[in-house]
């Protein structure tokens, strides 16, 4: 009977046991459905983090890259030399880093803004193009800078000096004095409606004045933006006139002086002994005032040139 009493109460001692194990299982469960788990939660909370490091590293890279992209192009582009020192980059990249950081907002503006930013500064791709030459070459062009247009209607300025200077040409022409006397009177009634086109290389001269109207028109030949002119390879460009004396001649002309001067030659003339009218017309005093340069050239040696200086001034 001992016996039997000592065994029930170890097995009610047992049963116990048994209870306050499952009481202690049913507490450890239940603290750890609440217990959140320390490492899933960390890996969970990191995963945002270690996204965002992974695409700021991204964007520091192509910012980096832009950076020195940027500097060396506008080291290109500098026209006097002037670059970016080391430490102006540098703090520019930094800030640029800075503005990377903020947020994937800024960082998507920030490409927008290197992308499509100005360049105007910096150089165009390098691509095989036809670069326009800046000026025709040599001293003998077929067009006029582009500034220069003789186009107007031009009056005759006389003065005292111009008059003896014009009776000093015509008797150097082999004038005779009445004849001199008569074209001095009337030079004042000169006038001359000058119309330039095709860039320069057609110019339309109608001259007037009592003993009637010189109708002419000067073809320019020589080198362009397209086209060299070579004295050995190429000819010059003559057209058929008949001058106010009623003879016919062969004209040619072009422009020099980078296009600010038009001369002209009338090759072949009989009378006055024979010989060649040369021609240079320009402007002067902001275009108002145009200047024309005659010289005869006779065919006999030994002979002066009649020489004479003709000033318009613009009418209309």
């Amino acid at each position: 009977e001992k016996e039997t009493t000592t065994l029930t109460d170890i097995d009610a001692a047992t049963s116990q046991d048994e209870k306050i194990e499952d009481e202690e299982e049913k507490v450890e469960t239940q603290e750890e459905e609440v217990r959140p788990e320390p490492e899933r939660v960390k890996a969970k909370e990191l995963k945002p983090i270690i996204d965002d490091i992974e695409q700021i590293e991204k964007d520091i890279a192509v910012v980096v890259e832009q950076s020195s992209r940027a500097s060396y192009q506008m080291k290109s582009a500098s026209d006097g030399g002037e670059t970016l020192s080391v430490i102006d980059s540098i703090e520019q990249i930094e800030k640029d880093l800075a503005i990377v950081e903020q947020s994937s907002e800024s960082n998507t503006q920030l490409k927008d803004e290197i992308d499509g930013g100005d360049t105007s500064s910096a150089p165009e791709p390098s691509e095989s193009k036809h670069v326009t030459a800046l000026l025709p070459s040599g001293n003998r062009w077929a067009i006029s800078a582009p500034d220069v247009d003789l186009s107007a209607t031009w009056k005759i300025v006389v003065s005292d000096e111009f008059k003896k200077a014009y009776d000093l040409y015509l008797k150097n022409l082999g004038q005779p004095s009445i004849v001199r006397s008569i074209a001095v009177s009337i030079v004042e009634l000169t006038t001359e409606e000058i119309t330039q086109s095709d860039k320069g290389r057609s110019l339309c001269i109608k001259g007037k004045n009592l003993r009637g109207v010189w109708d002419r028109t000067l073809v320019a030949s020589g080198s362009d933006y397209e086209n060299d002119f070579d004295e050995t390879l190429h000819e010059h460009t003559f057209v058929d006139l008949v001058t106010a004396d009623k003879e016919r001649v062969k004209a040619e002309a072009w422009w020099e002086d980078n296009g600010t001067v038009h001369r002209s030659y009338l090759r072949g003339g009989k009378k006055y002994g024979g010989g060649d009218f040369e021609s240079r017309r320009y402007l002067e005093n902001d275009g108002n005032t145009l200047i024309c340069e005659s010289t005869f050239h006779p065919k006999e040696e030994g002979t002066e040139p009649a020489v004479i200086k003709w000033t318009f001034n613009r009418a209309g």
